[in-house]
């Protein structure tokens, strides 16, 4: 388990969660999610983006746009 800074004064523990989503028929308004990624509280936020994105292109043949 991780321990991170939410504030200077507040640490949290535990994990954080990433999810990569795509959308599916545009009128619904619903997501579908492609990819997820956990990761210790201390992790630098950006750290998992490579990988969801290899994830992500590896099951759905598309890269997320930029």
């Amino acid at each position: 388990m991780g321990r991170g800074r939410n504030t200077s004064a507040r640490t949290v523990d535990g994990y954080n969660s990433h999810q990569l989503t795509q959308s599916v028929p545009p009128a619904t308004g619903a997501r579908l999610i492609t990819a997820v990624g956990v990761m210790p509280a201390n992790a630098a936020d950006g750290a998992p983006l490579p990988d969801l994105v290899v994830e992500r292109a590896a099951l759905t043949g598309t890269a997320p746009p930029r």
